[in-house]
């Protein structure tokens, strides 16, 4: 077996907050949750002894699409300010949603940025089959890009 990315860790600012998009927007599971010490040699980011705390979050897979939330909890780590333009070094998460129009919902109810209602649009597979789908388009409270696709249909290959 070759190499394999294993999971993104994004650093978080409230990882109550994160948790709220995560698990009851998204519907992940908490997979494991720990606080750690930092040992001062791998992260390339605070000091030997800060403290953090490490949610793993995990989707309806047992080893794809896992999520590392990390926050600093002692010393606290200064956030700039959020932002939500998108560009260099700024992933899109793509999301197989069951439901946009329901991410939608709970993503505006909880006060979340979005970029509108869900939209309708349709691409060719990598198949040449074209795919329609419904998509919302969404923010957590750290700034990460969603995009959440539902297929709605697919068609064959002419």
């Amino acid at each position: 077996m070759g190499n394999v990315i294993k999971r993104t860790t994004l650093m978080v600012r409230d990882m109550e907050r994160s948790l709220v998009f995560f698990r009851d927007i998204l519907g992940a599971k908490i997979w494991f949750d720990r606080p750690f010490t930092l040992d001062g040699g791998g992260l390339p980011i605070g000091k030997k002894g800060d403290k953090l705390r490490l949610c793993i979050i995990q989707f309806d897979h047992d080893e794809i699409g896992m999520i590392g939330l990390m926050e600093f909890l002692d010393p606290v780590m200064p956030a700039p300010e959020v932002s939500y333009d998108l560009g260099y070094g700024n992933p899109v998460f793509v999301v197989v949603a069951e439901d946009a129009q329901a991410i939608y919902d709970k993503a505006s109810a909880a006060g979340f940025k979005t970029r509108g209602e869900p939209k309708e649009w349709s691409t060719t597979g990598a198949k040449g089959e074209t795919k329609h789908f419904l998509s919302t388009f969404l923010w957590d409270n750290d700034g990460h890009f969603f995009e959440c696709n539902q297929v709605t249909k697919i068609d064959a290959p002419e």
